[in-house]
């Protein structure tokens, strides 16, 4: 096993079409190459922003972050040189981290709003709004993962695992129950299901079914 430290506490990670891994930290995210776990670049994002996750397809790179001062939280669509570039969707609460975190694929953008527990999804084309997906049977939506037959969303004190298909629905297509704490989320090549499970301090390998 490897470690390299960031600058700064990581929020969230995620893995990139071109092999490297980004890692959202405060007021910027730092690029890292996934061969070597060497630094590769830092995209600064402006003062005040609490960037909490990041998904980099093709050129575009989608961000969930806060502004604390202001009580705003913010889902961007833009690029590694200008990362708020477009505003895909805003939310104005004393709570302020209202929205936290976020996956993207060629077609979609989806992140996830905890405190209205809806996931939010955008097409990754023309940056418009599709549609909501109610999360209502969920205590905190946490992670989410978009596959290619649908979207994963982890609920962390729940202790649930849930797959929805991509329409405005608010029934899950199946849930894995019994997870203690899971957060972060990612699939293979397979299909397979991986989830960081914070309260056990491992990985859950789960199939593409749920089981």
């Amino acid at each position: 096993m490897k470690t390299e430290k960031t600058a700064e506490s990581c929020y969230g990670v995620s893995w990139t079409e071109d092999d490297r891994i980004l890692c959202a930290i405060n007021e910027k995210i730092e690029v890292w190459r996934g061969t070597d776990l060497q630094l590769d670049r830092t995209t600064g994002f402006p003062e005040g922003h609490a960037t909490h996750s990041a998904a980099l397809v093709g050129s575009r790179l989608n961000t969930t972050s806060a502004f604390f001062e202001e009580n705003k939280s913010v889902t961007n669509c833009g690029s590694l040189d200008e990362p708020t570039q477009t505003v895909l969707h805003r939310e104005e609460d004393e709570k302020s981290t209202k929205i936290t975190h976020i996956s993207a694929n060629k077609e979609y953008v989806a992140s996830v709003d905890y405190v209205n527990k809806t996931l939010k999804v955008f097409s990754s084309i023309n940056k418009e709004h599709l549609f909501d997906i109610q999360l209502t049977g969920m205590q905190r939506p946490y992670g989410v993962h978009l596959t290619s037959d649908g979207v994963l969303v982890t609920d962390f004190p729940g202790g649930d695992l849930c797959k929805y298909s991509l329409s405005p629905s608010d029934e899950p297509l199946w849930t894995c129950y019994g997870l203690r704490k899971p957060s972060g989320i990612m699939t293979d090549e397979s299909g397979f299901i991986y989830v960081t499970s914070t309260g056990s301090h491992s990985i859950c390998f789960i199939s593409p079914e749920g089981n």
